[in-house]
């Protein structure tokens, strides 16, 4: 229900919109006698009498019946919202024969229909009344009376406004029968679950009648990322850095492998030469938790490592699933077994901790991204590891795009104490996801 101020040249009104029909002598006509006198008394004490008519009766059309006359002296008009109607006798004040009839009688349809229509706000401050279809692949689908349907980015979303009911898919949750509503400029949906306040529309999944069936069984998604320099003359320089990643859900699991191999080459002699293979496992047990186990096997001539292999299993949180937005951290107990060319080996247990985030600023392929591991080993407090590898992605063309990223590796402990704890690593390059 909404208070609406109408104005004339000589006369002031105020419309009452209701979303059904209200029958006369009825209590529920009483109680919409309460809401305008209410409002009109709200309106006095602000100082603005003059935009608020006041008059005794008040009356309510059922499907465009008849008013009766004493509604000319009353100066309120009630509208049925569903069927976008007013009954013209409400608005006899002025003579039935003055031009102004008919404009005001245009105007307020006009109005009242784009008052109780949904709309949708932008972010850009626009606001576009009528109809939502639905939310799907990052695209709000909206049906304009003027433009016809629209596809809208989730990005450009502030908030919407329907008395629709819909089901909403979220990151990691789902909720039913919703429609929406703005208060206070906060996004409400009032769903079968209670009232929930929604921080962003980047962070819905979907929206529809039947969003909530089961997901593709199987899907896929992965990206490979090369940077390399060759240089020659003065100083005869190679370096090639290779990350690859792919990951592969199938109902309730997923499967991430990764590889990254880095070489560097001066004056023909070998400056750096590692690589590292992970393997990666993810059983959901609801929507956000999964039990999580890993592997990874490494080699790096210049660090002194010959081999190193580590296994371990633990628990893992999804924080946000969304198509712009993915944050995961998951910690596991490890068993570390390292061969060192020169140093003693070593075999410990270690807890290993990581932290995976990618923010898509749209779905066009521009996207942020870190990546974070820290290995902390049960027998010393001093011998921990961090890695990290953090970057942008901007799109080229199609499944291209150039990758500025910078590779972060700290080793508290190393093999030896002639050898550096801190690697850096910038590097462009370019991508291909699939």
């Amino acid at each position: 229900m909404g208070i609406l101020p109408l104005r004339t040249d000589r006369q002031r009104y105020l419309a009452l919109c209701v979303d059904h029909p209200v029958p006369r002598d009825t209590a529920a006509l009483g109680e919409l006698t309460q809401s305008v006198s209410h409002a009109s008394g709200s309106a006095r004490q602000a100082g603005v009498p003059g935009d608020v008519a006041v008059g005794g009766h008040f009356a309510a059309g059922n499907q465009g019946d008849d008013l009766p006359d004493t509604l000319i002296e009353s100066g309120f008009v009630v509208i049925h919202c569903s069927f976008r109607q007013i009954v013209r006798k409400s608005i006899l004040k002025v003579r039935r024969t003055h031009k102004q009839l008919f404009s005001l009688v245009f105007s307020l349809l006009v109005f009242v229909g784009s008052a109780c229509a949904d709309r949708l706000y932008t972010t850009d401050g626009e606001s576009i009344p009528g109809t939502l279809l639905g939310i799907e692949s990052g695209n709000v689908r909206w049906l304009s009376q003027v433009l016809g349907e629209l596809e809208i980015e989730q990005f450009y979303v502030d908030r919407i406004e329907s008395g629709d009911h819909f089901d909403f898919k979220l990151s990691g949750r789902e909720l039913n029968n919703c429609w929406m509503f703005v208060q206070r400029e906060q996004q409400l949906l009032h769903c079968d679950e209670g009232v929930e306040t929604l921080s962003s529309w980047k962070l819905v999944v979907a929206v529809g009648e039947a969003v909530n069936d089961p997901p593709p069984i199987l899907t896929q998604k992965g990206n490979l990322n090369v940077a390399a320099e060759d240089s020659s003359g003065n100083n005869d320089l190679s370096k090639i850095n290779i990350d690859a990643r792919s990951e592969m859900r199938f109902i309730e699991s997923r499967h991430t492998l990764a590889l990254r191999y880095q070489e560097e080459r001066l004056e023909q002699e070998t400056a750096r030469d590692m690589w590292r293979g992970a393997y990666q496992y993810d059983q959901f047990f609801t929507e956000q938790w999964f039990v999580a186990g890993n592997a990874s096997y490494e080699e790096d001539e210049f660090k002194d490592i010959d081999q190193r292999t580590l296994a371990g299993v633990g628990m893992g949180y999804q924080f946000l699933e969304t198509t712009y937005v993915d944050l995961l951290a998951k910690g596991t107990v490890n068993y570390v077994d390292e061969k060192f060319a020169l140093a003693n080996d070593r075999v410990t247990p270690a807890f290993l901790w990581n932290l995976d985030f990618a923010w898509r600023f749209n779905d066009k392929g521009m996207e942020f991204f870190h990546r974070q591991a820290m290995l902390q080993a049960f027998q010393s407090s001093q011998d921990y590891e961090i890695s990290t590898l953090t970057g942008f992605k901007y799109p080229i063309n199609g499944h291209f795009s150039s990758t500025i990223q910078l590779q972060y590796d700290y080793d508290n402990l190393p093999a030896q104490d002639n050898i550096e704890k801190k690697d850096e690593t910038w590097s462009i390059g370019v991508n291909y996801s699939w």
